[in-house]
């Protein structure tokens, strides 16, 4: 089991490391890469994101790896090289599950996440009531009542991420918010071999 504590000053203090030694802006993929530390990629090979045009009913951020010959692969996970350890593997599902947080367009916000790690995060989302009938009033911006706090039973979840390590796999279990679906816990198993992700699966999605 692994708990980690998120400290929100770490990413300007790498970008800006990143920045003192390169004295140039990092691109998206090297400040992605240059928090989740237990991954990397190949010499020649570069972490590319690819982001929506905003045509057509929606669309979402792709991440890509950039190969030496220039030539682009949605199969990112194929490429990179991840510390065989609990912490590895819960980067590799961070950056599997990333695109949930990158920008999106339209109807593609119906995939959009946010994070819950602690019962802090928990305390900061807000929902709000759609009145009935008779509460309603003519106007559309009183569709929904006042802003609530989530009710005590979600509060009292268990919500950080946990690692666990069973015969050759981790499984990764880990909550996150959605205004479509609620609260969700999901469990993945992640296989590593060789430095390698060789098993990425979807195991079960609970709603809390």
């Amino acid at each position: 089991m692994l708990n980690i504590n998120f400290d929100t000053r770490r990413f300007p203090e790498e970008l800006q490391m990143m920045m003192d030694v390169d004295e140039r802006i990092p691109s998206y993929g090297e400040i992605i890469l240059g928090v989740l530390d237990k991954i990397k990629l190949s010499e020649g090979y570069s972490l590319e994101l690819e982001f929506p045009d905003c045509s057509g009913c929606g669309g979402r951020t792709y991440i890509n790896v950039k190969e030496p010959n220039g030539s682009l692969s949605k199969n990112f996970l194929d490429f990179v090289i991840v510390d065989d350890s609990p912490l590895g593997a819960l980067q590799v599902y961070f950056l599997n599950k990333l695109w949930h947080h990158l920008p999106m367009y339209w109807h593609g916000y119906y995939d959009e996440r946010c994070c819950v790690f602690s019962k802090d995060d928990l305390l900061k989302i807000k929902i709000r009531a759609r009145r009935t009938g008779s509460e309603c009033t003519p106007k559309p911006t009183n569709d929904f009542a006042e802003v609530n706090d989530l009710p005590e039973e979600a509060l009292a979840c268990d919500v950080p991420p946990k690692v666990t390590r069973y015969d050759d796999k981790y499984y990764v279990s880990c909550c996150y918010w959605s205004r479509f679906a609620g609260l969700i816990r999901e469990l993945v198993d992640i296989k590593i071999e060789n430095n390698k992700v060789t098993e990425f699966l979807d195991v079960n999605h609970e709603r809390l």
